[in-house]
């Protein structure tokens, strides 16, 4: 039985073969460029498809087909390279999908460059700066960055024109650039008293204070004045006495040591408004201290009149004064009511 199904399964294949090589096949023509796109047994035909060896002329050397490419190159037969042959240690490979018009390279040619060729086909990006034109961009100086850097006389002028420019805002203040009042005026009220220079009595005394922040100023005194609210038809003569003190409520003795005498004369108060009383000794006020201001009045014949205007000094006996008809107080009553004074410096 073995041996029967043998050769059944013999006169099956043989069946199989006789109908295998019944079936026509179908022809295929191959595109060629070279000999070596062409199976074994068959060349690259004029037409460049592989044929049977020895179907065309031997006239014509099989040889020109090895190396043949078209008379012109244009972008659309090699787009980027994408279609090129690849061809590596094993022998050339045939991209299957390469167009017919795409010709390979061959092993011992490379492609030919077209003759003309123009910059606009090379990007811009893609060029390549050489060391020469670094060393010629380096030896060039930029004319912008010369003429910045160049500095003369009529540079100097330009930067004193814009230094005047600037707004007075932005100057540097030195303290010679500070201009302090030439009369600084203490005391605002309007309200009347008899001291400092009221001649209602023979002999008057009054010690006032004025602290540093109140004048706000250091310099010389030449002047002091005092607003006189009423004349008087009297001419008293007056002393004028000053010195400096840490101290703000004013002592009620009358005691002129460290005090210098400033003025010494009499004078007339016939007019209303500001009296003023020019030194005759200016005083240097250049101290953080408070100002003592003394005066001493006298008139051989009392008069109605002589009052100076006045402001309060809430909560501190910033003045005193003494009076009396026959002779010179030594004792002095504290008050809050400080006449206003003008300073002149």
């Amino acid at each position: 039985m073995l041996r029967t199904m043998t050769r059944t399964a013999a006169i099956g294949i043989i069946a199989l073969m006789t109908i295998a090589c019944s079936t026509p096949e179908t022809e295929e023509q191959i595109p060629c460029g070279t000999i070596l796109d062409c199976p074994e047994g068959m060349e690259c035909g004029p037409d460049y498809f592989c044929i049977e060896k020895g179907s065309i002329d031997t006239d014509t050397p099989s040889g020109d087909h090895d190396t043949a490419f078209p008379d012109t190159m244009t972008d659309e037969a090699s787009p980027d390279g994408a279609d090129a042959l690849i061809i590596d240690d094993e022998g050339p490979v045939d991209d299957a999908s390469s167009p017919v018009d795409d010709q390979p390279v061959t092993l011992d040619e490379d492609p030919l460059v077209p003759d003309e060729m123009t910059d606009e086909l090379l990007p811009e990006q893609d060029e390549v700066a050489t060391d020469e034109d670094e060393l010629l961009s380096d030896e060039t100086p930029d004319e912008d960055m010369a003429d910045e850097t160049q500095t003369d006389e009529s540079g100097a002028d330009e930067l004193l024109s814009d230094a005047e420019s600037l707004p007075v805002d932005d100057a540097v203040m030195t303290d010679d650039d500070i201009v302090l009042p030439d009369t600084v005026i203490v005391g605002t009220g309007t309200e009347s008293t008899y001291p400092p220079l009221s001649t209602a009595m023979n002999y008057r005394r009054s010690i006032a204070i004025y602290t540093a922040a109140e004048i706000a100023r250091p310099g010389t005194i030449i002047d002091l004045g005092w607003y006189l609210a009423d004349t008087s038809s009297g001419s008293p003569t007056v002393q004028i006495y000053l010195k400096t003190t840490t101290e703000t409520v004013a002592p009620t003795t009358w005691d002129t040591t460290d005090a210098t005498l400033v003025y010494d004369s009499s004078t007339s108060l016939s007019s209303t408004g500001w009296k003023d009383f020019t030194l005759t000794t200016p005083f240097p006020y250049f101290s953080s201290d408070n100002l003592v201001v003394m005066v001493a009045s006298y008139i051989s014949s009392w008069k109605i009149g002589g009052k100076s205007n006045y402001t309060d000094t809430p909560g501190i006996n910033s003045f005193s004064e003494g009076n009396s008809d026959t002779s010179w107080p030594s004792s002095l009553t504290g008050s809050t009511s400080r006449p206003n004074i003008r300073i002149s410096f």
